[in-house]
This record gives structure tokens, C-alpha cells and sequence, in this order.
């Protein structure tokens, strides 16, 4: 079954982990798979390294040159042999060969001729191998790897001011949001590959209790995440998160922030697919979100992702302050459980012996970056290290280079 047939719909929210007379931790009941982290806080392992989930890990130096400068805070995507970079500054998204690390071209441009675009980070389809770009107000314009202009795709009867946007085969799925929350942004907007709207779906619970209040201020959390704490004029709160939506395992998926639930687009219908079941530990995922401390005992699903053969969750206690972080693995074929104690930064390497790796979608291979002058500290702290021949391509980097890509391939 192809993703169109899977997706046809949208996604969201029940929260069936907490839910008295649920299925029951392990159950998988109407293709809905609960996992026990409750038992597992009870049963820690230690530490899930690099090798608990990979089978390898390289790095290749991106070449440093006038017209392939890397920005600051980049990400990377990996793409038909390539690794496809943006970065928060510049305006250019980058494009470097996955052998050699060569950089090969540009795609896009910010601007405002018949093929710039309004912002740098695209949505990637990894399938076609097209980046799509966001030009306002409400069309996206289609690129390749290579850089070649493939036209524009106009949405109809909306704007994509604050959108977040997956793409599947022909499908585009978007949710429009806006901080602070507004009423009607809880619903998932289709297209089909002409931008036409062919579907909307209406979130099954109720919007922020917030919503229609007035907003006083805005005041950012704080790393490792992206939460904005609201203020309004009655002294109420909201904590604002963006919700996660992501491709897995041929699914269109949805998570809400703070939801220990993840939930896949089936036919026209919102279906939960797997549920962490927290128990005790259960955060309170509307109430929870009222306050600005508190609940240190109880644990913050921020990560369900979904392979052929495992699933793949962290989840924290006491969210508001020291974040104490877990990681789990659940294997789809015996139904065990595996939780322990974790580090923000990454997967510890234990396969090279390198700096910490971060987590990505854990399948096939992916790729993330290590700033250029991270590389040259760490090997400054630890010069033992030269001599290992799996980072003997690191010896010749440099503080002002452009970063290193991490290679990872999943089991």
C-alpha cells in the first residue's frame, strides 16, 4: 500500500497511553501498539550508545569555498548521493557531494523573481528528489538536488505564513499554525500535486484554553527545545511547542507536543498508532501546559519514531527544569522494551569513539552536522585521537571550515 492510499487523511490526538480501560502495555489492538514505559522506568538499562542502533558511522569535511559557504545553525538532509544544507543565515540552500564532500551547487534563491523563493529551509520529497521552497504568499516553488528550476505549485484558498508542510508521493499535508494559538488552527489542510485542496480535517479535542485570550508577552524557554512560554493579561499560561509531523515507515505521521500518542493518517480518518502508556508518570498534556514549573515526577513524551522493526522514543522527567532524559527502544517482532538514562546531545560513539551523535530518523542512512570548530576542540582535548584511522579525515580541519557530515547508518 502506497503512502496516497495510506494518507488520504489527517492525523492527531486521544491521548490513549492514560486512558482507564485502555488496551492493555505491550497490546497491539486495531494496529494500535502500546508500550510500557511505566514498567521500563522501573527496570533502567544502561546507557542505548551509537551501536545499540547502528551499524556505522563516518565523516566527511564539506569543502570550504566562496560559493558554498555554510551558515550558522545548519541542518542537513541526505538526497539522491548528496548532502543538501541550509543554515539560519545566508540565503543560499547548498548542495555537496556524499562521497567526496565537494561542493557541487546552490538551489534557489531568496528573491522575488519568477523563481526566488521567501526562505531557505525547504520541504524535501525524498522520493522524487525535489526540494520545494515557500514564496509568499501561498505557492511553493520546486527545485531538484541539481538546482534546476522545476516551476511553481500555487495552493489554493490559503496562505503559508506560519506552515508547517509534508510532503508523500503527490500528497501535501499542511497545518497552519500561529503563536499564540488561534481558533480554527486545529486542523490539517491536503493538497494534491496541482495545489489544489482536496481534503480538511478537524483535530478530535478541543483547542487551547487560551485561545481568544489577550497575549501579554512572549519569552523563549530555553535549549535544547523550542518552547515559548505565553503570558496573558489574566496571568494564565500556555507553553507553546510546534506539534511533529513526519513521514515514518510509508505513514503520514502526527505528534502533538507534550502527546505521548502518535497518530498516522488512515483512509479520512485521525488513527493512534503508538501510545507510550506512562502510568504514574503520566504528564498532564492540557493542564501541564498551564504552568511554567511543577510535574517534575512525571515524564514528557518529545520523540515517537517508527521503523519496519523498532520504535524509537525519548521522553523526560521534570520538564521545566533539570530534564532528565531517556531513551527507549521497542521492538515491533518480540514486544520488548528497552529505557534508559540519555544525553541530549546524541547517541554516545562507541562505534569510533568520536563526539556524541545526534539522533535523526532511525533508518537506512542519514546524515547531521558537526560545526568545523567543535571538531577542532575536541581533537585539541584529545589528540590520541589522530591516530584513529576512522577520523583520520578529520586531521585537516579547520576552525573557520565549513562543518563536518555525520553519516549514520541505522540498523
Amino acid at each position: 500500500m502506497n503512502a496516497i492510499t495510506k494518507l488520504a487523511g489527517a492525523v492527531l490526538l486521544c491521548l490513549m497511553a492514560g486512558c482507564a480501560g485502555g488496551p492493555k502495555p505491550g497490546a497491539d489492538v486495531d494496529g494500535l501498539i502500546v508500550i510500557d514505559v511505566e514498567t521500563a522506568m522501573g527496570n533502567l538499562q544502561e546507557e542505548l550508545t551509537l551501536s545499540d542502533v547502528a551499524d556505522s558511522v563516518w565523516y566527511l569535511p564539506l569543502e570550504t569555498t566562496d560559493d558554498g559557504l555554510v551558515g550558522d545553525q545548519p541542518a542537513a538532509y541526505w538526497m539522491k548521493g548528496r548532502v543538501v544544507v541550509t543554515a539560519n543565515s545566508g540565503k543560499d540552500c547548498l548542495a555537496f557531494d556524499g562521497q567526496t564532500g565537494r561542493f557541487l551547487n546552490s538551489i534557489g534563491h531568496v528573491g522575488e523573481d519568477p523563481e526566488g523563493h521567501s526562505g531557505i529551509t525547504p520541504e524535501l520529497d525524498a522520493g522524487s528528489g525535489w526540494l520545494y521552497f515557500i514564496r509568499h504568499p501561498n505557492s511553493l516553488q520546486k527545485y531538484d538536488v541539481e538546482g534546476h528550476y522545476l516551476g511553481k505549485l500555487t495552493l489554493s484558498v490559503m496562505e503559508l505564513s506560519n506552515c508547517d508542510l509534508e510532503l508523500a508521493d503527490s500528497l501535501l499535508v499542511c497545518h497552519i499554525y500561529h503563536i499564540p494559538p488561534f481558533a480554527g488552527d486545529n486542523k490539517l489542510f491536503l493538497f494534491n500535486a496541482r495545489g489544489q485542496a482536496v481534503d480538511s480535517v478537524i483535530f478530535p479535542w478541543a483547542e487551547p484554553p487560551v485561545v481568544g485570550k489577550q497575549l501579554v508577552s512572549i519569552y523563549l524557554q530555553g535549549d535544547p527545545r523550542d518552547r515559548l512560554i505565553l503570558e496573558y493579561t489574566d496571568k494564565s499560561h500556555w507553553v507553546w511547542a510546534l506539534d511533529g509531523m513526519e513521514v515514518q515507515d510509508g505513514w503520514m505521521t502526527y505528534r502533538p507536543a507534550f502527546s505521548d500518542t502518535l497518530y498516522a493518517l488512515s483512509g479520512n480518518k485521525l488513527q493512534p498508532w503508538v501510545a507510550l502508556h506512562t502510568g504514574k508518570y503520566r504528564f498532564p498534556d492540557v493542564e501541564g501546559r498551564t504552568v511554567t514549573s511543577g510535574y517534575s515526577d512525571k515524564l514528557v513524551a518529545n520523540r515517537i519514531q517508527v521503523t519496519p522493526e523498532n520504535i524509537y522514543f525519548t521522553c523526560e522527567l521534570d520538564t521545566y527544569d533539570e530534564q532528565e532524559l531517556f531513551e527507549g527502544i521497542y521492538d515491533r517482532r518480540t514486544g520488548r522494551t528497552r529505557l534508559s538514562p540519555a544525553s541530549h546531545e546524541g547517541y554516545t560513539d562507541d562505534l569510533t569513539g568520536f563526539m556524541p551523535v545526534p539522533r535523526r530518523y532511525p533508518h537506512g542512512v542519514q546524515v547531521s552536522l558537526i560545526e568545523a570548530y567543535k571538531v577542532v576542540e575536541w581533537l585539541d582535548e584529545h589528540p590520541e585521537a589522530r591516530s584513529n584511522p576512522a577520523l583520520a579525515g578529520l586531521a585537516q580541519v579547520k576552525e573557520e571550515d565549513n562543518p563536518v557530515a555525520v553519516f549514520v547508518r541505522y540498523k
